[in-house]
């Protein structure tokens, strides 16, 4: 999770600990959760 602070600065965070922060940080920043992302199954490769 990726948080862009209105005062300035981004700060990162694991899916876990953005989870665990997210309530806080919802009225200090602009949100980005891309932590869907981490539940898709990547697609399989056929090798020759």
């Amino acid at each position: 999770m990726k948080a862009r602070l209105h005062s300035g600065g981004i700060l990162f965070f694991c899916a876990h600990h953005g989870r665990e922060h997210l309530p806080k940080l919802r009225d200090l920043a602009e949100i980005q959760d891309e932590s869907s992302k981490l539940d898709s199954t990547p697609a399989l490769v056929d090798t020759p």
